[in-house]
């Protein structure tokens, strides 16, 4: 598995919503450890709005996956759910029609971070009380999206 290292120049070339994806190392390194704010706050806002803007991913999404499900399993159980929501929605928007392929030297690191996604999901599903039918929704799409069901987990998620 290859995950594009933060610090690799390479980071210039994948795009995101505003165009180039060099700022996203910056942002992933402030956004490690921290759960999901809520508002408009910090690198938390910033990433979302990159890489998941309106519905649509691209290449820097995939990149940067692998880092939010891996910051996911840094946090306690109950603090993961914004990062899950956040991931499942890039793994489910991946597979729309509109979006860009996966760039073939990001597909293995980008198909474990959805692999280790949905072991994420079912870990808090098995584990927390569940506090509303969203959080649900969250957890249940990310397992959908991680057993190949995309359309479904778009729609939980």
């Amino acid at each position: 598995m290859t995950v594009l290292p933060l610090d690799d120049s390479r980071w210039a070339s994948p795009q995101h919503a505003y165009g180039s994806a060099a700022d996203v190392p910056d942002l992933l390194r402030q956004l490690h450890g921290e759960h999901a704010p809520q508002g408009r706050e910090g690198p938390w806002f910033s990433l979302w709005s990159a890489l998941c803007h309106q519905g649509d991913v691209n290449t820097a999404s995939y990149a940067a996956l692998p880092y939010l499900v891996a910051d996911a399993a840094c946090l306690a159980l109950a603090e993961r759910l914004g990062h899950l929501h956040f991931a499942g929605s890039i793994a489910a928007l991946s597979r729309a029609e509109r979006s860009p392929a996966v760039p073939e030297d990001l597909t293995a690191a980008f198909e474990d971070a959805v692999r280790r996604l949905g072991d994420l999901a079912l870990e808090a599903l098995g584990t927390l009380p569940i506090a509303s039918e969203e959080d649900l929704g969250v957890l249940l799409g990310a397992v959908a999206v991680a057993k190949g069901q995309a359309p479904l987990g778009n729609l939980l998620l």
